[in-house]
């Protein structure tokens, strides 16, 4: 079995563009620069101090109770705890 095709209307022609200008106007202007130039400087320290000072203390001394700070910072351990491995 063979099928055959009518085709109606032609190709489509392609058009090359045509360039113009040769450059982009991309520049900013010197006011423009100086206002995206001008950066506010952040204290990410006091930021992090400030959104764990809500915390709990558990989490805002890295997993660490405060009663193991404590016991560190004295140097003294509960004689019912278990030995450090």
């Amino acid at each position: 079995m063979q099928w055959t095709y009518e085709i109606r209307g032609s190709h489509p022609q392609y058009k090359i563009p045509s360039v113009q200008g040769g450059r982009l106007n991309n520049k900013l202007s010197k006011e423009q620069a100086q206002v995206i130039n001008v950066k506010e400087k952040k204290n990410f320290m006091r930021t992090n101090l400030q959104a764990t000072k809500y915390a709990s203390p558990a989490k805002s001394m890295g997993g660490a109770t405060q009663r193991s700070v404590q016991q560190l910072a004295l140097g003294t351990r509960n004689q019912d705890s278990p030995p450090r491995r």
